[in-house]
């Protein structure tokens, strides 16, 4: 214990002399891909091998530009082997319980402690830090340096159709939900309604606006037709697109 407390109080002096601010950024962490953003400077939580196994981050990494991890941890549970580990997943992957191939690995194992690790990404992008334990109650801090930004917050859209097949010449309601990763609504923002016809490409067909996050739309079906929204996202919230819905006529 005394060790770990003096490795955090390295980490935490580095950061005052490189200028990065050592707050922690108290997350509650998310429990699988797309994580909770984060960038540069300090992060802390508590990982439990039995209530909360996994805290998972996202972070905008730059081709050539390295980035170093520095792991500490205490466990309030005081086992002689409790500890916490950190894995460097790439951009691409969809969940952490998906095949992938780590890219970088920080431990506070007792037996293979390895709390530091730098990583150069051959590419930019969106990348994943998971954080797992080995005990119950892992109290975690994660130093962050180098070229590492925080990057938007994802988003979702829901899409929803009143109906999958109604008679040439009658009318359905789309409505969509614009959310962030917890569900919750995204206020203020527009949408883009595509549709397609078979054999035809995508083409704009109307732009919404709400300021509750809820979207809807009716309209009229001749033939068989796809529709898909878009949200263009900004500085805050990521860009993204709604599954494809089919409407058919009988």
């Amino acid at each position: 214990m005394h060790r770990r407390a003096a490795l955090l109080a390295i980490a935490v002096s580095a950061f005052l002399l490189i200028g990065l601010s050592t707050e922690p950024v108290l997350a509650a962490g998310d429990d699988d891909i797309p994580g909770v953003p984060t960038g540069a400077g300090v992060t802390s939580g508590v990982v439990d091998e039995t209530t909360d196994p996994y805290d998972v981050y996202c972070m905008k990494l730059f081709e050539d530009e390295l980035v170093h991890f520095h792991l500490a941890t205490s466990s309030s549970g005081g086992g002689l082997f409790d500890y916490a580990w950190a894995e460097l997943i790439p951009p691409g992957v969809t969940s952490i319980h998906s095949s992938y191939s780590e890219l970088a690995r920080v431990t506070t194992h007792p037996f293979s402690f390895s709390p530091d690790a730098d990583y150069t990404p051959a590419k930019d992008g969106v990348y994943y830090l998971v954080v797992g334990a080995s005990g119950n109650g892992i109290s975690y801090t994660i130093a962050i340096t180098g070229s590492a930004e925080k990057p938007p917050n994802p988003t979702y859209l829901r899409l929803r159709t009143s109906a999958k097949k109604v008679k040439k010449g009658r009318s359905i309601t789309l409505s969509a939900r614009l959310v962030d990763g917890g569900s919750a609504p995204i206020a203020g923002y527009a949408v883009t309604l595509y549709r397609s016809f078979p054999g035809k490409a995508w083409r704009k067909s109307a732009s919404l606006t709400s300021q509750t996050g809820t979207y809807a739309i009716r309209l009229r079906i001749t033939r068989k037709t796809k529709f898909r929204m878009s949200f263009s996202g900004d500085s805050t919230w990521s860009s993204c697109k709604s599954r494809v819905v089919t409407v058919g006529v009988r």
